[in-house]
């Protein structure tokens, strides 16, 4: 996961909707976002749709899926372990129909069940991440205040990520 074009791969092969559904549907899971910011939020731009996410309702781009994997060097998909909070069942039902969307492309995965009181010490330490081989986390989030600032600060400040 340390190539973007493997990223990129996970990405397009991703049925958004169905991970909505997942996760309660568009009330409880929230809007497909087609960027880091939500739609909802004002200063949000949806026509910033990098991976064609409304363009194309949520479903997934598999051909696109593996253009980037032979763009990343892994034209026959690559294994990964996915880690996901263990006592939260919709973020287990996500993760098991994001495993299942991913075969689609020939991207295996192996999903650690954690336990969600210990999130902090496992998924929130990047050295915990990368010794234990994690190649995507899931985990639900929610903003402290429906602003950018609320959503953009604990994502991308760099004095908030430890």
């Amino acid at each position: 996961m340390e190539n973007i074009h493997c990223r990129k791969a996970v990405i397009f092969a991703a049925d958004n909707g169905e991970l909505q559904t997942a996760r309660g549907g568009p009330i409880v899971g929230g809007d497909i976002a087609p960027n880091m910011l939500p739609p909802s939020i004002i200063g949000s731009d949806p026509s910033d749709d990098p991976y064609g996410a409304l363009e194309k309702k949520g479903k997934p781009d598999l051909e696109k899926a593996r253009k980037e994997l032979r763009a990343c060097g892994k034209p026959n998909g690559f294994s990964t372990t996915i880690a996901v909070r263990k006592n939260i069942p919709v973020e287990v039902d996500t993760v098991l129909a994001l495993q299942k969307q991913l075969k689609e492309v020939n991207i295996s995965t192996t999903i650690d069940r954690i336990d969600g009181s210990a999130p902090f010490d496992v998924i929130e330490s990047a050295q915990a991440v990368k010794d234990r081989g994690y190649g995507i986390v899931l985990m639900g989030f929610a903003a402290d205040f429906p602003t950018g600032q609320g959503f953009l600060r604990p994502l991308v400040d760099g004095r908030f990520i430890l």
